[in-house]
């Protein structure tokens, strides 16, 4: 007959009355058997979705699955599963770790998840369309896997995302326009797949975002004056692509900005003339490009200052 928290303490209550040596040994015994009592007794629904997670990404040939499926050790002790203080799973770390499959479509039944961290492993499949349903999700780390297909449009639902790194696996189709609605996103990392069309209007919209890197994909189109509303931007990597028009004057206004690399891609027209006055800037990468008239003063004065800087193969005079 299941243990209930009630016949718990009443067990623990009677053995009060007996001798110390009995009731030390039941102690030891009632600590053995709390973490599974408490920690899973009232999130079934976790532990069902933990192990439709280990099944859809074929944990037994997982290098490391301790304590996983065990019916006596609490969910929160299996390796990789991180719950906060009332049982609930709040991040699940399984980079490198062998992992295979696809991500099951019921993920965000883990109401409370805050960091999904399955970066280095073999997952194939796509991102579930269903991703939009973990609200409270805000870090996404799928790096160096197989995932392919396109991001869903439902991305833009979770709403709490701060860090969306999906660089180095299959992804194919446009960046999709809801993911202007992620306006916590600090760092965007969808570098070395095979993304295309071009940059959504919307993505001027992530006014908290920090970092963007897009290289070695076959994205097109111009790059948005409104660039200059993402005022916390740091690092901007495009190169690799094929982006054309002009670099926007409205970029030398970005006065946090450290990187802006976007080598490798059919922009021209002439350099923005105050390139060279970013204040924080530190690496520059404007070669392979189509540039032409004259290298901007402004830049030729601070090239001395700057740890990287090339505008080679292009039309200057």
């Amino acid at each position: 007959m299941p243990i209930t928290i009630h016949s718990f303490f009443n067990t623990i209550h009677r053995l009060l009355k007996s001798s110390r040596k009995q009731v030390f040994f039941f102690g030891i015994a009632a600590m053995l058997i709390s973490n599974a009592l408490f920690a899973d007794a009232n999130y079934p629904q976790e532990r069902l979705e933990l192990e439709n997670f280990y099944k859809a990404t074929n944990g037994s040939n997982w290098i490391r699955q301790d304590n996983w499926l065990s019916d006596s050790i609490s969910y929160c002790e299996w390796h990789g599963v991180i719950c906060d203080k009332n049982g609930h799973v709040t991040e699940l770390q399984l980079y490198d770790n062998g992992l295979e499959g696809s991500l099951p479509d019921t993920l965000c039944n883990l109401t409370e998840l805050k960091t999904l961290y399955l970066s280095f492993n073999h997952i194939g499949g796509q991102i579930p369309s269903t991703i939009g349903q973990c609200k409270k999700l805000e870090n996404i780390w799928l790096k160096s896997n197989q995932i392919s297909g396109e991001i869903p449009d439902s991305i833009g639902e979770a709403e709490s995302l701060k860090w969306l790194d999906l660089h180095v696996n299959k992804l194919s189709g446009a960046i999709p326009s809801s993911i202007g609605n992620l306006h916590q996103l600090e760092i965007l990392r969808l570098d070395d797949n095979e993304l295309n069309g071009i940059l959504p209007d919307s993505l001027y919209l992530l006014q908290n975002l920090k970092e963007i890197y897009l290289f070695n994909n076959h994205i097109s189109g111009s790059i948005n004056t409104k660039i200059e509303q993402l005022m916390q931007l740091e690092h901007i990597y495009l190169g690799h692509n094929q982006f054309s028009g002009i670099l926007p004057d409205t970029i030398t206004k970005l006065h946090f900005l450290k990187t802006l690399r976007v080598e490798h891609n059919a922009l021209e027209g002439t350099i923005p003339a105050d390139i060279g006055n970013i204040p924080n800037l530190q690496v520059l990468r404007l070669d392979h490009n189509q540039f032409t008239g004259r290298v901007p003063d402004s830049l030729l004065n601070r090239e001395h200052e700057l740890q990287v800087v090339d505008y080679s193969n292009n039309n200057f005079e």
